[in-house]
């Protein structure tokens, strides 16, 4: 007679060893928080707006923050409608030539294709094939840290599946408003010792004698940017509230 025989399953399961591993979330945004004061060197009063907004591009590729990223999408946008209505009107109503603003203010390169004060009402460009790259160039790095580099921001927030109301949401348009006026604030007390918005001046930037007219197109084409934008949003919950009495008032009648 045969007796039963029981199977003893032996569980195999062990524990992994235990490794090392260091999390570099900390890290990062440590470091994004300080290596932008620091990187691009010069100093934060002693550069012009867009730079600002490139120290935070360096946090941002840090920490990879999706609301500094919808910050980084309107905050370039304003810069650039400001940047290019500035330099579109002073090519086209002012005269000068064009990319007289840029040319200006490239550090490094203005040496070589400018000859003459900076000031001037006319620039006095050097006509050599090495001036005439480096023209070029500056026109070219100008387009990749302007709308090349306002439209990988937008790119990034609709890849996340953001829409445009989203995307401007009320905290990112005063935050990135507040740091704007904060540029000019810091800008009018380090260098008038009072309190103002909208700076005027020759510190920052190498501007034609008609900076302050130059200025002035920059902040009202900003501002034209927040109006729309936030004109679009107010029209977008009235259509949201408009749709939603619609809907309610048929589920009465309904009924």
């Amino acid at each position: 007679m045969c007796r039963p025989t029981t199977s003893v399953s032996v569980s195999t399961n062990t524990c992994p060893p235990k490794t090392f591993s260091f999390d570099t979330k900390f890290l990062r945004y440590c470091t994004a928080v300080w290596l932008p004061l620091v990187f691009p060197p010069g100093g934060l009063l002693n550069e012009g707006f867009t730079r600002w907004w490139l120290r935070l591009t360096i946090a941002y590729l840090l920490i990879r923050n999706k609301d500094l990223c919808k910050f980084q999408a309107v905050l370039g946008l304003c810069i650039n409608v400001g940047w290019y209505s500035a330099s579109l009107i002073d090519y086209f109503y002012f005269g000068h030539q064009f990319g007289n603003i840029l040319l200006r203010n490239v550090r490094g390169f203005r040496d070589i294709t400018i000859a003459g004060d900076l000031r001037a009402d006319q620039l006095d460009l050097v006509d050599t094939p090495l001036a005439l790259t480096f023209r070029v160039l500056s026109l070219l790095i100008d387009f990749l840290l302007h709308p090349a580099l306002c439209y990988y921001f937008w790119h990034l927030c609709w890849k996340s599946k953001l829409n445009f109301d989203q995307i401007t949401s009320w905290p990112v348009l005063c935050s990135t408003f507040i740091l704007s006026r904060c540029w000019s604030a810091a800008q009018v007390w380090a260098r008038y010792g009072k309190f103002g918005l909208y700076y005027y001046g020759h510190h920052v930037y190498y501007l034609p004698p008609n900076a302050d007219q130059l200025y002035t197109i920059g902040y009202i084409a900003e501002a034209v940017t927040y109006t729309v934008i936030i004109g679009y949003k107010v029209y977008k919950m009235h259509q949201r509230r408009s749709n939603k009495a619609a809907a309610a008032s048929a589920s009465l009648k309904s009924n």
